[in-house]
């Protein structure tokens, strides 16, 4: 019977979010107050330094709080992005800040927090870096 709970417990618990063999990923973590009525679209891309290897990223910014993961197999990777408001006919490039150097087999995770508006000063993007 014992045994039957732990086998029960064991496949029924989720794995946890990380790759097996410990590549890279980048965590994006938003908390804004408040939402432009015209929810942008974040176009995240990784550049593999390694390969000629892209891996675009879109995701549509609609919920105060919300989460992402990107997982990627590049251990050398750049990162770009582009922040579009349709309405406003406004794109950002490089929203964020992202560090143009490669980054080298560390993961990232980013929070959003402020008002999420086509103007850049009431949005505060921190960046944190970890092995």
């Amino acid at each position: 019977m014992k045994w039957t709970l732990l086998l029960i417990f064991l496949v029924l618990t989720p794995l946890p979010l990380v790759h097996a063999d410990k590549s890279p990923m980048v965590q994006v973590h938003t908390n804004f107050d408040t939402l432009s009525s015209d929810a942008p679209d974040w176009l995240i891309i990784i550049h593999d330094a390694d390969s000629p290897a892209v891996y675009p990223y879109l995701f549509q910014l609609t919920k105060k709080s919300d989460y992402f993961f990107i997982f990627t197999d590049a251990r050398h990777y750049r990162v770009s992005s582009v922040l579009t408001f349709e309405h406003y006919h406004k794109k950002i490039n490089n929203f964020c800040q992202f560090p143009l150097n490669v980054i080298d087999n560390e993961s990232l995770d980013i929070w959003l927090s402020g008002r999420l508006t086509p103007d850049l000063k009431t949005v505060q993007c921190r960046m944190f870096r970890r092995k």
